[in-house]
């Protein structure tokens, strides 16, 4: 995966639109979302966060495709501004879940497809999907398929069916504090690194991306060995890692099984790591949250919001999906 280089962020959240803004409304504690806009049926407030400039009422087709569309601007600007066209390829993260129908995510698809220009296109499902995605990029990169590969996730739980499916799964004594149901998009442009020097464009180096089947899903209560998302640290190249962008505080299953890695692999952490969960200040993303802990990851590193993290650090970026998949990458941050 050294053959890949993300040149090009894009985040759109009801926290901010761009990483970077991302970056430092967190940083900053600001960034307030706009208060609640559903209620059960006896009139209490459903915890959940929408983008404030889609409000809550607009159609899923089209506030999938407003979120794409302005990730999509985001990432592409640096190459659009060097003036380059394609060939493109597009990879998509896709949602699945109540109030979202296959049209919905087919149109929000093609408006991507569209906007870069993609003569190749595959489609991936859920949060740790991105990692996968991002494997596939480095081979269409190194195959010559594409002179660049958006890599593109979208969800959102602003429905009533998928709200009410949310609602069902309830709060348990051991997630209590489970981020709100929210929304975003999130967007990287990755391409060749002689591709990038060429162009004048900087960017993150990604050195590497898997993904793995590993014990505990969203849907039982099995018992947890954190194994799969060790073996996915193991395979990556040693480094010293400064910055993990990941789901830590999302629920107990994704802290516990990170915590298990994390333990196991210990020497690659900084004593002074830095740890964050973008999700705590966004709410829960679901099918985007891979691309978005990448993409604030970079955004953060590039913009030296957090103190003594050279640009040039590692990060680590982890997703797990409903279905259990775990996901992860290693990004080293301004190499070109």
């Amino acid at each position: 995966m050294s053959s890949a280089v993300i040149v090009g962020c894009g985040l759109v959240s009801p926290l901010g639109l761009g990483a970077t803004e991302h970056a430092f409304y967190l940083r900053a504690s600001v960034g307030a979302p706009p208060p609640p806009a559903f209620e059960t049926a006896d009139g209490k407030p459903v915890r959940a966060r929408h983008c404030g400039f889609l409000g809550a009422s607009l159609g899923m087709a089209e506030r999938l495709s407003r979120m794409v569309e302005i990730a999509a601007h985001q990432a592409l600007s640096p190459w659009e501004t060097a003036s380059q066209a394609g060939p493109f390829a597009l990879a998509f993260v896709a949602p699945r879940r109540a109030g979202i129908l296959a049209a919905d995510v087919a149109k929000a698809r093609s408006h991507a497809a569209r906007r870069c220009g993609a003569s190749v296109v595959q489609t991936w499902v859920d949060a740790a999907g991105a990692f996968a995605a991002l494997e596939q990029a480095g081979v269409w990169l190194s195959d010559g398929c594409a002179s660049a590969v958006l890599l593109m996730g979208v969800d959102s739980f602003i429905h009533p069916d998928a709200l009410a499916e949310d609602l069902e799964c309830g709060e348990s004594p051991w997630c209590p504090r489970r981020p709100p149901a929210s929304e975003g998009a999130a967007a990287l442009l990755l391409t060749r690194p002689e591709r990038a020097r060429a162009l004048g464009l900087s960017g993150a180096r990604v050195r590497g991306s898997g993904t793995a089947v590993g014990k505990g899903t969203d849907e039982d209560d099995a018992i947890l060995d954190g194994t799969a998302m060790t073996a996915l640290l193991r395979a990556f190249p040693p480094r010293r890692i400064d910055l993990v962008v990941g789901q830590e505080k999302v629920d107990d299953l994704r802290q516990r099984d990170w915590h298990l890695a994390r333990a196991r692999e210990a020497s690659r952490f900084a004593e002074e790591a830095e740890a964050v969960t973008l999700e705590d200040e966004t709410g829960r993303l679901g099918a985007a949250a891979g691309v978005a802990c990448m993409a604030f990851g970079v955004g953060a590193l590039q913009h030296g919001i957090f103190r003594g993290l050279s640009p040039t650090a590692h990060l680590i970026a982890w997703a797990i999906s409903r279905d259990g998949t775990r996901g992860a990458a290693l990004v080293q941050g301004g190499v070109g």
